[in-house]
């Protein structure tokens, strides 16, 4: 049973070297997709692939940034490399850290014959404090355990993307684990950051998220915000909940 994984990156160079560092240590396969980065991701990932030659397919594009199409070819490239259906898919972002070790969730799946796992996504944000003490990412403290979403799948042969909507593969005769992992997510991470992931993202398809093209809304007060002290807690207001809350609180 190993342990298999993919993600997409495009102008992450605060962090991608973290999250492959990561990514090597947990898990026996990674594919990576690196598409028209004008930082330093693409020299990132192609010193890792070439260090780590039987863990790593790393590809470079240029074309637009098409999610689910990238996503079945990264399947099919693990498939191609030797993954069977006994193997476990984890599904992270190239901003996404387990706070579990994969291994060991993947086998109480297989132990409770389930098939696919969920997990709670901690969205960690960049908040009012953080633009005042020019927080790093690893330092952040402020989350919202806001949404979930489909983690990780075996039978990698059999998963498939309906069409280009869906978010995750669809998986047959689905048996999903009761225990939801948390993943931490660092999508806002700095000013400069979300300055950039502002001009990139505003107004494409796959960013609907992205509903302002000022850096500023992205910044949230800590306030509505749960903080980090050694536990985890659930709940918190949606993303949208959180904009709004936010500039009714500028306001006042």
């Amino acid at each position: 049973m190993k342990m298999l994984t993919y993600l997409m990156t495009s102008n992450e160079e605060d962090i991608i070297r973290d999250i492959l560092e990561d990514r090597v240590f947990y898990f026996d396969k990674v594919a990576i997709i690196e598409n028209h980065s004008f930082d330093k991701t693409p020299q990132i990932c192609k010193e890792f692939a070439e260090r780590y030659p039987d863990k790593i397919i790393y590809e470079r594009r240029d074309d637009p940034f098409l999610v689910k199409p990238y996503r079945m070819q990264m399947i099919n490239a693990l498939i191609g490399a030797g993954a069977t259906d006994d193997d476990w898919l984890f599904q992270l972002d190239a901003d996404e850290f387990m706070t579990d070790i994969p291994y060991n969730v993947a086998l109480i799946a297989r132990t409770k014959q389930c098939n696919c796992i969920c997990s709670k996504r901690a969205q960690f944000y960049y908040t009012d404090l953080d633009v005042l003490n020019n927080t790093h990412w690893k330092d952040l403290k402020y989350y919202a355990i806001n949404w979930s979403l489909k983690l990780a799948y075996n039978n990698i042969t059999k998963l498939v993307f309906k069409n280009d909507s869906q978010e995750t593969p669809t998986v047959y005769d689905e048996v999903k684990l009761d225990l939801r992992p948390i993943v931490k997510h660092y999508q806002y991470r700095s000013v400069e950051q979300i300055k950039d992931k502002v001009r990139r993202d505003v107004g494409l398809p796959d960013h609907s998220h992205m509903i302002s093209d000022n850096w500023e809304d992205y910044v949230i007060n800590h306030t509505l915000l749960n903080k980090y002290e050694g536990e985890w807690k659930g709940g918190g207001h949606s993303w949208r909940g959180l904009l709004d809350n936010t500039k009714k609180l500028k306001e006042n």
